[in-house]
């Protein structure tokens, strides 16, 4: 089976023309994808009837609009570029004077396996492989590192379905508690028998020596699909406490939300508001680094299967 994308349509955001750039460069078969081919594909769909003005009867309109498309678009790969480390950094994908050109093994890219999941969904991936534990798995690794790492006592629980262990919601809350060595349990709690995760996907938090109590905790979400901006505020780790816990964690834990998607300019603000500590594709590429052991074997097989499959 392959994979179809197709060019967005002129008036979409810069976000989608710039991951189309990046899957094109990725599918094709010299790596590599340009500003012209963009504005080229955007004039040939004609979509740019509907972002001229009634007065417009210039014939060249379309062609001027579709470079303003474009001219979007390398500004938002240019930024793409910098926030995950500029030349030296983890950004997949050489950028030169209107083009990329895709860097060396990009099935071991945490950025390449968040843009094919973000566009071909959690079951693109080998039959019995599951897109959205692995992205669990890497946000997990990104909120660990951005509280100082295993090394500075930065640690991570994964609460989501399905849990390794199998366990249920209230074992693995008690568990939670343990780990974190604060809070107990309200056992028995209505509707304690029906939960699977109540929103909560990733905890990371920073200890100290002593481990007591006192210490930040991170309370973090992971959306993996297209409707991301429906969940924006789900997690709410007051009414966690309040429904599921007798002895609260003490300060409260930080929101955070982790996405495989970029978000744009004009939303952030919007996002970050509603969702507390944002952790999109670029900042998740930054702190996790070069992948390596298990979690880079996973996220490796499984883009090296979509990619295969987008390049059939």
């Amino acid at each position: 089976m392959s994979l179809v994308y197709d060019v967005p349509a002129a008036g979409s955001d810069s976000i989608e023309h710039a991951d189309w750039i990046e899957l094109e460069a990725i599918a094709s078969q010299n790596g590599s994808c340009s500003y012209e081919e963009l504005a080229t594909q955007i004039h040939i769909s004609g979509t740019t009837d509907v972002m001229e003005s009634d007065e417009t009867d210039d014939e060249d309109a379309a062609g001027d609009l579709s470079y303003e498309v474009a001219d979007r678009t390398w500004a938002e790969i240019e930024r793409r570029h910098q926030w995950c480390g500029g030349d030296d950094g983890l950004y997949p994908f050489e950028v030169s004077t209107g083009s990329i050109s895709l860097k060396k093994s990009p099935e071991a890219s945490s950025y390449v396996f968040q843009l094919l999941l973000s566009h071909f969904g959690r079951t693109a991936g080998p039959t019995g492989t599951f897109g959205e534990r692995i992205f669990e798995h890497l946000s997990s690794a990104a909120g660990t590192s951005y509280f100082g790492g295993e090394t500075n006592n930065a640690r991570h629980f994964r609460f989501g379905l399905p849990r390794p262990d199998r366990t249920g919601f209230e074992t693995a809350l008690n568990n939670l508690c343990r780990e974190l060595n604060c809070g107990t349990v309200k056992h028995g709690a209505a509707l304690m028998g029906e939960q699977q995760d109540s929103h909560l996907d990733v905890v990371v938090w920073r200890s100290f020596p002593d481990d007591r109590e006192g210490k930040v905790i991170g309370f973090g979400q992971c959306a993996t699909g297209k409707h991301w901006r429906d969940k924006l505020q789900e997690l709410q780790p007051e009414t966690f406490a309040s429904e599921w816990l007798n002895d609260r964690f003490h300060p409260q834990p930080v929101r955070m939300f982790f996405l495989p998607h970029c978000v744009e300019d004009r939303q952030w603000s919007h996002v970050t508001i509603n969702a507390g500590v944002v952790f999109d594709r670029c900042r998740t590429t930054q702190l996790t680094g070069t992948l390596d052991g298990e979690l880079r074997d996973q996220c490796k097989n499984w883009s090296s299967h979509v990619i295969q499959q987008l390049r059939a």
